[in-house]
């Protein structure tokens, strides 16, 4: 019974206390050590990043602080700050839900190192989320696109033969343009997988859509923050190509713009 005791205890200290990342960064005071919890960071409505650092002189106890940096204004505040210890460490917890007094940062204080560090990770993520994905929508605008296929005869020989393909452009019924963007709106959700990374996120695109139904250009009003969402977001406009032919607009247009907000597994509303 006894040995069971111990052993649950111990059992209750692990669960108690949450593993961490720790990554040392160079503060440029002499005998300070300061590191970031790189698994607390979390990114946050486009903007906002949560995370928890752990600083102190050398020799001396060492602190825990909780931290929310605004990237869009330069600004931080400090969630919680205590004494360090890993039985007490709890980053999940105290980032579920703050509500911190945000001012700005100071360069000359250490909490600049990890603010503007987070800050340059979240910005070349974006980029290359934006990288990886233009190739596929830049090609899905063609309005022609030409391929090379293989036929193997009765023989096995392999023929080489051309072929051009144009997108069947759908003719989805609309009289309106409110009622266009309310189906371009459902087709665009149907076809959008958010990572579970992008919770209590939200993207704001604006797609420039022709009237042969190709994607001409795009553009993030506002990025979600968070790489992979952003990417998701692409992802559901290039499934959605070839899009819907245009109603009857009286007069003939090459293209128009239609703005999308993309918020966690549902876009919610759409502007013309």
């Amino acid at each position: 019974m006894k040995k069971f005791i111990v052993l649950s205890a111990l059992f209750l200290s692990s669960v108690c206390s949450q593993a961490a990342d720790w990554q040392w960064m160079n503060s440029n005071f002499q005998g300070f050590d300061l590191y970031l919890d790189r698994d607390s960071v979390k990114y946050v409505n486009g903007s906002d990043i949560l995370y928890a650092i752990r600083y102190g002189y050398a020799g001396k106890p060492q602190k825990v602080a909780y931290l929310k940096t605004d990237a869009s204004k330069n600004y931080i505040g400090v969630i919680a700050s205590e004494e360090y210890s890993e039985k007490t460490y709890r980053p999940k917890t105290i980032l579920a839900n703050p509500h911190v007094f945000m001012k700005p940062v100071k360069t000359d204080s250490f909490l600049f190192v990890p603010h503007r560090y987070l800050i340059t990770v979240r910005d070349k993520k974006i980029q290359q989320a934006y990288d990886d994905v233009k190739s596929i929508a830049v090609n899905q605008s063609q309005e022609q696109v030409t391929s090379r296929v293989e036929i193997r005869d009765k023989n096995e020989n392999i023929i080489p033969a051309s072929y051009k393909t144009t997108p069947e452009q759908k003719d989805i019924g609309v009289t309106t343009i409110k009622e266009y963007i309310s189906a371009l709106r459902t087709e665009l959700e149907n076809n959008w997988k958010p990572p579970k990374s992008g919770k209590e996120t939200q993207a704001v695109i604006i797609i420039a859509i022709g009237s042969d139904g190709s994607l001409r250009n795009y553009k993030f009003a506002q990025s979600s923050g968070d790489a992979d969402t952003d990417r998701s977001v692409l992802t559901a406009v290039e499934k959605t190509v070839p899009f819907p032919k245009f109603p009857n607009l009286g007069k003939p247009v090459n293209y128009l713009n239609f703005q999308f907000i993309f918020d966690y597994g549902k876009v919610k509303k759409s502007v013309l």
